[in-house]
């Protein structure tokens, strides 16, 4: 685990044959998406945020790094083998913009790939000013529109929630 990362992401991504490319959506400064390089995979960053990105690639020099939204991820189809999204969707304006978001994962995601995110969600996670809070209901239409397949990982972090879906 790298020191700056919270939580250890390799078992969740176990499926992965080394040196798959991975997608840290929602990067910031780069920790998360260095652990995952350290780990092995190709990764890139992506974020909103370019002074983040910036820093991201100041302190890790090599890692690939694009600002982009999302919902629109600057990338083809099928590109990567895993979307990594931690602690970003609850940041969506609302409903709308969160399957938005949900959708540009997915659709950068190939088949076969690993789509891991953490979240909060309204059953854990208190109301606040600016959070979209998902719940259950929610994240399985989500994944029974796109076709994913749950593997069993959905759990309860804090005041957060973990899952990590298969797209057939």
């Amino acid at each position: 685990m790298h020191p700056h990362v919270p939580f250890d992401l390799t078992p969740y991504l176990a499926s992965l044959a080394p040196a798959s490319r991975v997608l840290d959506l929602g990067s910031g400064t780069g920790r998360r998406a260095e652990a995952l390089r350290s780990a092995g995979f190709r990764v890139c960053a992506l974020d909103l945020d370019v002074d983040a990105l910036s820093t991201a690639r100041s302190l890790y020099p090599g890692l690939a790094a694009c600002a982009g939204r999302a919902e629109a991820p600057p990338f083809a189809a099928a590109v990567f083998d895993g979307v990594v999204c931690i602690d970003v969707l609850h940041w969506c304006a609302d409903a709308t913009a969160f399957e938005a978001a949900w959708k540009g994962a997915w659709e950068v995601l190939r088949p076969g790939g690993v789509f891991f995110a953490r979240l909060r969600t309204r059953e854990f996670a208190p109301e606040s000013e600016g959070w979209f809070l998902a719940d259950r209901r929610l994240l399985e239409e989500l994944a029974a529109r796109v076709g994913g397949e749950w593997l069993p990982t959905l759990t309860r972090d804090g005041d957060s929630v973990i899952f990590l879906l298969r797209k057939p």
